[in-house]
């Protein structure tokens, strides 16, 4: 990607001397650092709520030069910039790069894709996830008012003006009054003499966590692609009902036949499966856009959390021994059974992968051993600090903010689908002839076997009644 490049260092050489010189730039200010008016100063500057939008894609360019951008605005504002998904990119490698040790909210997923890329539904999902992470991005104090950010949301310049600006904000040494305030908060924390036991107690539990996450995601997905398909055969079902009424009184005198009782059942019969159809085709949404977007967004974060861990590790490793190790052979992958096309790996974004390569790059040959060993120094140490400081808590308040998010939303709108639902049945029952608690008798007792037929046995359906 161009946007690596800045003459002959890559930008992530860069960008690193000058997270470097930023810190000692807020060291010769952290005698003055006062905690409580921080929070203070934390507190007030996510106090107005700004609401960012990303809509209108247009495709731009063509053969291989062919991209779509998407307009950026901020409510209730119409104009806006417009940006590609590479522009995203950069800004979280750079914001990655900038702020040492702070866990950046994640990107969706990137695809080449052709096929998937034309989807209405795929372009759909990329723009909530764009406008997500945007989003996250204004609500944390520190990334709010950074230049990139700044940059990125205001400056609606041509390419050329607009590559200029990007390599120009990416390696500036005070990038913003947050910026100052992230360093100062974590070059500030008094750190224990050894925090590497506790460290690693919470990697255990990001690595948990990533594990159960990219379970529930494949749940999820699940889930979402059954009832996709039972929202396709209940359409189907009312359509053949339709059909079946549609020959009842479209052949000769149904008076005459005698057919009438049929056909008034057959009336009410398609209005109600009508209904039901309509409920069950809200329902694949629900579970996309309310239970698997957002477990996979908890799951993006885990990851990023644990690239985060693992490269602190590797940072560390590099203080005292930064020479260069032969990489061992590729092994080949254990064999898995199949599942249903989610893991960890197939939830790791492009842009965290991309994240990840930005701090932990191979330094150019020309480094010394004492350079490289100081970068190493200043990388494991930022992060240190940052999750002693705050990201571990933050982390952890932020799983279970998400996961309270989620079940609200799916609660609401399950309870909402339910009463719906249950107004369709409700509305055919009460024109019954049958008496409703023998009805309800009959039902249960036809449910009854249904349990003694399981192996090992399962609560008989006939308890809902």
């Amino acid at each position: 990607m161009q946007f690596f490049a800045t003459g002959k260092d890559s930008l992530v050489a860069a960008a690193l001397e000058a997270s470097m010189r930023s810190v000692r730039l807020c060291g010769a200010n952290a005698n003055a650092f006062d905690l409580e008016e921080h929070q203070r100063w934390c507190a007030e500057t996510v106090k107005e709520r700004v609401v960012l939008k990303v809509s209108a894609p247009e495709a731009r360019g063509a053969y291989l030069q062919k991209h779509t951008t998407y307009l950026v605005t901020q409510e209730p504002h119409q104009e806006g910039v417009r940006r590609r998904f590479r522009d995203f990119e950069w800004l979280r490698v750079v914001l990655h790069a900038r702020y040492g040790g702070l866990l950046i909210p994640s990107l969706p997923e990137k695809t080449t894709t052709g096929a998937v890329l034309k989807t209405g539904a795929f372009m759909q999902s990329r723009m909530r996830g764009l406008q997500r992470f945007l989003n996250d991005i204004i609500e944390s104090p520190y990334l709010r008012s950074d230049a990139a950010v700044a940059s990125f949301l205001g400056e609606p310049g041509d390419e050329a003006t607009w590559e200029a600006t990007r390599k120009e904000t990416a390696v500036l040494d005070n990038a913003g009054d947050g910026h100052m305030r992230w360093l100062q908060r974590i070059m500030c924390e008094h750190i224990a003499c050894s925090p590497d036991n506790e460290i690693s107690v919470f990697k255990r539990h990001v690595e948990q966590r990533e594990r159960l996450l990219a379970e529930l995601a494949a749940c999820a997905k699940r889930l979402a692609d059954k009832s996709a398909a039972m929202a396709k055969d209940v359409s189907t079902l009312h359509a053949i009902f339709a059909g079946w009424q549609l020959a009842e009184t479209g052949t000769g005198s149904f008076e005459a036949r005698n057919d009438g009782p049929l056909v008034a059942l057959l009336d009410k019969s398609t209005a109600t499966i009508s209904g039901w159809s309509q409920v069950e085709n809200f329902q694949p949404a629900i579970y996309e856009l309310l239970l698997l977007e957002n477990i996979k967004y908890m799951l993006h974060q885990a990851t990023g959390m644990k690239q985060m861990l693992v490269e602190r590790e590797r940072a560390v490793a590099g203080e005292s021994s930064p020479e260069r190790k032969p990489s061992p052979p590729p092994s080949e992958p254990a064999a898995s059974p199949p599942t249903s096309g989610f893991s960890v790996a197939s939830f790791t974004s492009a842009a965290s992968s991309a994240a990840s390569r930005f701090m932990s790059a191979v330094e150019p040959p020309s480094l010394s051993v004492e350079e490289q060993q100081r970068r190493a120094r200043h990388i494991s140490e930022l992060i240190t600090r940052a999750l002693i400081a705050e990201e571990m808590q933050r982390f952890r308040a932020e799983t279970t903010k998400e996961l309270e998010h989620i079940m609200n939303h799916f609660s609401c709108a399950e309870m909402q689908l339910s009463k719906r639902s249950g107004s369709v049945w409700r509305e055919y029952l009460k024109t019954s002839s049958a008496d409703p608690q023998a009805l309800a008798q009959s039902t249960k007792e036809l449910l009854d076997p249904a349990s003694i037929s399981c192996t090992p046995p399962s609560p008989s359906a006939a308890d809902a009644f």
